[in-house]
């Protein structure tokens, strides 16, 4: 019995131990599996890998201008409306000239009368000028010798009237003394209004006044001025003579050019007021807006009309100090819009600002990068992200980034390669580097296989991993 039971416990440790080999054996090649199916591989290959910098901004058109009238008046014509494509020199918006006209004819009529004025200075006088101003003095002369003729006769005259106006006062002294001694008389005092002597003394007093009058025309004949313009009428001929054969003096001629030069500059502002009443296009665009309308007064608070040139469009953004020291002139970019989403656009670096911005306590250079030109339905202020090409290599060993690990004891770099079924790491030299791909110089080989496990975790019975 004892020896029948220890053949039934070997029996039982047998099965058991067969059991567990089995499953073992089933877990370890079910783990293989796994192992094998989360596998990521890729076969190395060589190709060209480029460097970027990203920089986030909005485009904006080439040029956009503000057209605003000048001078004031009342808008005469519109021809344009926002969305038109215009070429250069096309009129925008236009004033009523009328009354600008008439300053332009009005300063053409001076600027020609000022030259008429100058070319008879510079001409000199003629032989008729010369004729007339002699003709002049000959009656000047005449007017004066009259006036001194008459001045030396009017003496007699003023003696005359002096003896005729004392001798009317005598009169009247006479008349005077007999009206009053009839006064006297008390029979005769009521009849003396009416009296003989009364009308005497009337004659008299008449007498007196008209003698005072002829006395008084006579004495101012005397002290008029009459010799005197007649004197300054023979020297303002005579003058004119002397300046007509004499010929203009050099600030004359002076004076003249400077009239002409001033009725020329009148003349230009006058045309220039003309040509402010016209905006035109000072490049071909699209207009943005136009805020004038016909039969209205120009609005000077806004823009009459916004012009953009969207032939051109750029982006500008603001690049870390970290990152602008590897931006340069001419490198070309990629673009990617939000509003266009599958569409990418080329571009260059356009300008790099020399000196920094400081927001926050982080330092930034300006950068403009310009767009190629294309036939997409570009708009300003759409959102663009940029990814500017600072280094490239050609023709080199590429590895994919998640293949690659850095060992944070020593820094070395490492490259997970397959072989012979196994994952083996083995050291690499890096150059350039993007979001997916790494060029290796050294360590790696085209052909290679790499690749990583993606389990995370593996238990097997005995606890193992």
């Amino acid at each position: 019995m004892r020896s029948r039971r220890s053949w039934i416990v070997v029996g039982i440790i047998v099965l058991l131990l067969a059991g567990g080999a089995a499953y073992y054996f089933q877990r370890q090649a079910a783990q293989k599996a796994a192992e094998a199916a989360a596998l990521r591989t890729e076969t190395v290959s060589t190709g060209d890998i480029f460097s970027t910098v990203s920089a986030t901004g909005s485009i904006a058109p080439e040029a956009e201008v503000k057209l605003s009238f000048a001078t004031q008046g009342t808008v005469a014509q519109v021809p344009v409306k926002v969305g038109d494509t215009v070429a250069k020199g096309q009129t925008l918006a236009r004033l009523d000239t009328a009354d600008l006209q008439l300053a332009v004819a009005q300063a053409e009529q001076t600027y020609v009368l000022q030259q008429a004025n100058l070319e008879q200075l510079q001409t000199g006088s003629t032989e008729a000028d010369i004729k007339a101003a002699k003709a002049a003095i000959t009656s000047a002369n005449a007017a004066y010798a009259a006036a001194q003729q008459q001045a030396n006769a009017q003496p007699d005259q003023l003696v005359i009237a002096q003896s005729n106006l004392d001798k009317s006062a005598e009169a009247l002294r006479i008349a005077q003394w007999a009206y009053d001694n009839m006064l006297t008389t008390w029979f005769l005092k009521d009849y003396a209004p009416n009296s003989p002597q009364a009308q005497a003394l009337t004659n008299a007093q008449t007498d007196y006044h008209v003698a005072q009058a002829d006395y008084n025309l006579k004495k101012s004949s005397i002290n008029s001025s009459s010799v005197s313009a007649a004197y300054a009428q023979l020297t303002q001929a005579q003058a004119n003579l002397a300046k007509l054969e004499a010929g203009p003096t050099g600030p004359q001629l002076k004076a003249a050019r400077a009239q002409v030069e001033q009725a020329r500059i009148a003349l230009d502002i006058a045309r220039a007021n003309v040509a402010k009443a016209t905006l035109t296009a000072p490049f071909a665009g699209v207009v943005s807006a136009v805020n004038v309308k016909a039969g209205e007064p120009a609005n000077g608070a806004l823009p009459a009309v916004v012009l953009v040139d969207t032939s051109v469009f750029h982006i500008d953004v603001t690049v870390d100090e970290v990152d602008v020291a590897r931006i340069a002139l001419g490198q070309l970019l990629t673009v990617t819009l939000d509003a266009l989403p599958g569409e990418t656009f080329s571009g260059k670096v356009d300008r790099v600002a020399p000196t920094a911005t400081v927001n926050g306590g982080v330092v930034s250079y300006a950068v403009r990068l310009v767009l190629e030109p294309v036939d997409a339905p570009l708009r300003s202020g759409m959102s663009a992200t940029a990814d500017i090409v600072v280094a490239e290599a050609k023709g080199v060993v590429l590895v994919p980034n998640w293949a690659i690990r850095r060992d944070r004891d020593t820094g070395q770099v490492l490259v997970s390669l397959l072989k012979d079924g196994k994952l083996v790491e083995a050291p690499v030299t890096l150059g350039l580097r993007n979001e997916s791909l790494s060029e290796v110089k050294s360590g790696v080989i085209a052909g290679d296989m790499v690749g990583i496990s993606t389990l995370r975790e593996a238990l097997n019975l005995f606890g193992g991993g």
